[in-house]
């Protein structure tokens, strides 16, 4: 039990002392046989003794679950570790944690085998990476063999990183033994170089049980990595780096500060005041939900406050920071939906209330409002959510793509994009359910009966003037909207001009469904005897299903045609793929 206990603790510092020196380039200095590869070694003074110490890095074209299936237990040692000789598994503890005793071959009759006793032990890390580590420990019960030498193993093993491609894996394998007894200089360098060459073999390995036995050449990307390392480039990249940081955390700090501007110096007196400047219901349309993107805001200004302003490093995490925010930023889809009633109530109080005009007039000349008006402090967050688009972007241009940093940028700026495609689209669909809404009021059919254009999931996507063409008479005007799932053709006319909203409406109305439209013809060479020759090339024909009678239009101008045309058959085309 107290073995158990001492292991456990053991294996605990191992994971932390196998990462930072993985992740610590200082240690390590390139192999001198071989300058133009990767692969580092050092000799340094362990816990475990004198450690002959190497380490290699490199990508192998497969996914980090097939990296870890080949590298977990002993299973598959032999198919990538030459010096392997045998191995059993004594105990395991849970499904991550083994300890193993092995068995390695020298090759070399002269020299004894050596036999290590060691925990392994396995475990994902929050940012992605998978470690698999191995440290010697002692067992009594596990005697050393006649013709065998115990070595020790330092805290050594594997480090996964996925990459931008699924299929590929960055991995860091290292190893720190202290191989006891003596042992020819050649053949401690052949141990040593059998560790690069180790990662190649997994990859082999795992892409011939993939292929079943197909002979594939297996292409590094060592030399591209290491053009990539060159200290020039990692001393641009991080200075460039650095200034996107720092730019990200100045910008946040002007922003959450301007926001606060608004609402201190404007939301807050404007409530608060006796007796009211304006009513309240007006103080909360003007300002929406303001103050839920201020606390948003500020938790996000102090997570990059706290990676950025206090504690910098080159391969810090800031797209978790947004990666996180992403989905809460879509509180902006209300905002920017009022932003237009908004800016309507606003001007209505300015031009109704002389006490609100000159209140507005004061705050923008006092200092603590850095001569903002109202106007301009409430655009700010219609403005916000595309600059973090632009961050991410320039952030990913300067962070190395092997990092796993890369990776959560790539997701943060995915996940914005995403975001700011559903605020947009929540936007549309506020700005077309309210122009509906406004047209249902106006629009009678050709019977004088009220159109019901209210239905679930319609959008109103184009409107505009255009010439019906009729055999027999004279163009008629019409006015037609196009819907995600239906036209309605209408006449408009004026009414009731001293009411401003109910100057036009909308008369003779007919809806036809888009999917009974056939086809668009273009009618530019058409032998048509019911078009004018003078009117085809301004001219399209709607073609419905058998039994209906087709609709012409025509335009103003050849640019308006082509407009309605694509418009109608990329409607129609989308309507027709989604059913």
């Amino acid at each position: 039990m107290a073995e158990e206990e001492d292991s456990k603790a053991l294996i605990e510092d191992s994971f932390h002392h196998l990462w930072n020196d993985a992740q610590n380039n200082t240690l390590w200095k390139r192999v001198k046989d071989q300058p133009r590869d990767l692969f580092k070694r050092s000799y340094k003074h362990k816990k475990f003794g004198d450690c002959l110490s190497m380490k290699a890095t490199a990508i192998v074209p497969a996914s980090m679950e097939e990296v870890i299936a080949q590298i977990k237990g002993i299973d598959h040692v032999e198919e990538w570790d030459p010096f392997f000789k045998s191995g059993t598994v004594l105990e395991s503890w849970n499904e991550n944690c083994d300890i193993i005793h092995s068995v390695y071959s020298t090759h070399v009759p002269a020299v004894p085998d050596r036999d290590f006793v060691f925990i392994e032990c396995r475990k994902m890390r929050d940012d992605g990476a998978y470690m698999s580590v191995v440290t010697s420990v002692e067992r009594s019960n596990i005697p050393v063999g006649s013709n065998t030498i115990r070595a020790k193993l330092a805290p050594s093993g594997f480090i996964l990183f996925p990459t931008a491609d699924a299929m590929k894996t960055s991995i860091t394998y290292m190893l720190q033994v202290n191989i006891k007894g003596s042992i020819p200089v050649w053949l401690k360098q052949k141990l040593m170089m059998e560790i690069p060459q180790a990662i190649d073999r997994i990859g082999s390995s795992i892409r011939n049980k993939i292929l079943k036995g197909m002979a594939v050449s297996l292409q590094t990307v060592i030399r591209e990595r290491q053009a990539r390392d060159s200290v020039a480039m990692l001393k641009k990249m991080a200075s460039k780096r650095k200034f996107v940081a720092e730019e990200i955390l100045q910008s946040e700090r002007n922003y959450f500060k301007s926001l606060n501007i608004a609402d201190t110096m404007f939301r807050v007196p404007l409530i608060s005041s006796q007796p009211a400047i304006i009513p309240p219901d007006a103080v909360d349309a003007i300002f929406s939900n303001l103050q839920s993107i201020i606390i948003l805001h500020h938790r996000i200004l102090i997570q990059l406050e706290e990676r950025i302003g206090q504690m910098w490093k080159f391969h810090q995490e800031l797209g978790i920071v947004l990666l996180k925010a992403a989905q809460d930023l879509r509180i902006y889809s209300e905002y920017i939906n009022n932003y237009d009633k908004a800016m309507a109530s606003l001007q209505k109080n300015l031009d109704s209330s002389s006490v609100f005009r000159e209140f507005c007039t004061q705050r923008k000349q006092n200092p603590a409002c850095n001569l903002y008006g109202l106007n301009d402090l409430l655009i700010m967050p219609i403005q916000r959510l595309p600059r973090y688009e632009l961050f991410l972007q320039d952030l990913m241009k300067c962070t190395d793509p092997n990092s796993p940093e890369y990776i959560i940028t790539a997701k943060a700026l995915d996940t914005m994009k995403n975001t700011n495609t559903f605020v947009n689209d929540k936007k549309r669909e506020a700005d077309s359910m309210s122009r509906m809404m406004t047209v249902q009021r106006k629009v009678r059919s050709r019977q004088n009966v009220k159109l019901d254009l209210l239905a679930p999931d319609r959008i109103l996507l184009k409107e505009g003037f255009i010439h019906e063409l009729v055999p027999g008479s004279k163009p008629i005007e019409r006015y037609i909207f196009l819907f995600n799932d239906c036209l309605m053709v209408s006449k408009q006319t004026e009414v009731r001009k001293r009411i401003i909203d109910m100057t036009v409406q909308y008369s003779d109305a007919k809806t036809s469904p888009l999917t009974a439209f056939c086809m668009i013809e273009d009618l530019t060479f058409s032998k048509d005897k019911n078009v004018p020759r003078e009117d085809m090339d301004l001219s399209f024909r709607l073609i419905l299903d058998e039994g209906e009678k087709p609709i012409i239009f025509k335009c103003p101008d050849s640019k308006v045609k082509n407009g309605w045309m694509n418009d109608f058959n990329s409607t129609i085309r989308a309507l027709k793929e989604k059913l």
